[in-house]
């Protein structure tokens, strides 16, 4: 694949070099061309002809060029009133010309001094709250209330991964009981689990590295 690759780029590099060199002699032919019309439609004139001609023609490249330009411009006009955004003082315009039947329909000025007055009161409340909202996004993953309860549904790769697997609560009774028969290799058993799990459990701590840069105690189905 990378063989087909490199052949396929040798072959678009050679082709754009022979197109530019090719270019050259087309544009040299293009001038000679124009060249010798011009001086098909000199023939036998005299050199004060020939020289009002010239201007002529100068005067007529000037026009076109300034026919380009203006062109160019309106485009660009245009383009620009595609993009433009209605300015604030237009839509004040606008409305204000409505202004009598919107306060109309308002309703009773008391009631929306009421209103606004609420809406300010509570506008503290509200900058807390949002500042506490943000805030709980970026908590870092803890064991407890908000291992599994998150408020928020922002999941970030930092916060590590919980594998519910439940498959050994439903026989939780027959372990505790197994547990409390064979006491002396729960310790064992949960060391092996530990280790088969977490690839960074550390036996002297009894725990694991989260991917939040945490030690986390390893919970096993024999603690």
């Amino acid at each position: 694949m990378s063989k087909f690759k490199f052949l396929a780029g040798l072959a678009g590099a050679l082709a754009l070099s022979v197109g530019a060199i090719s270019a050259v002699p087309a544009a040299e032919a293009g001038r000679d061309f124009k060249k010798s019309v011009v001086e098909f439609e000199d023939r036998g004139a005299s050199a004060d002809e020939k020289r009002a001609k010239r201007a002529e023609r100068r005067a007529n490249r000037a026009q076109r060029r300034a026919k380009r330009s203006e062109r160019r411009s309106e485009r660009r006009a245009e383009r620009r009133s595609e993009r433009r955004v209605e300015r604030r003082s237009e839509r004040r315009s606008e409305r204000r010309a409505n202004r009598k039947e919107r306060r109309a329909n308002r309703g009773n000025r008391a009631e929306r001094r009421a209103r606004r007055a609420e809406r300010r009161a509570n506008r503290a409340d509200r900058r807390a709250n949002r500042q506490e909202r943000r805030a709980r996004r970026y908590e870092r993953r803890k064991h407890g209330e908000r291992f599994r309860k998150r408020r928020s549904s922002h999941r970030h790769y930092y916060n590590g991964f919980y594998y519910a697997n439940p498959w050994w609560l439903y026989a939780a009774p027959v372990i505790a009981y197994n547990g409390a028969r064979y006491a002396g290799s729960d310790y064992e058993l949960h060391v092996e689990w530990c280790e088969d799990r977490y690839r960074s459990y550390d036996e002297r701590r009894d725990a694991y590295k989260g991917y939040d840069g945490y030690w986390h105690a390893c919970i096993s189905p024999y603690t």
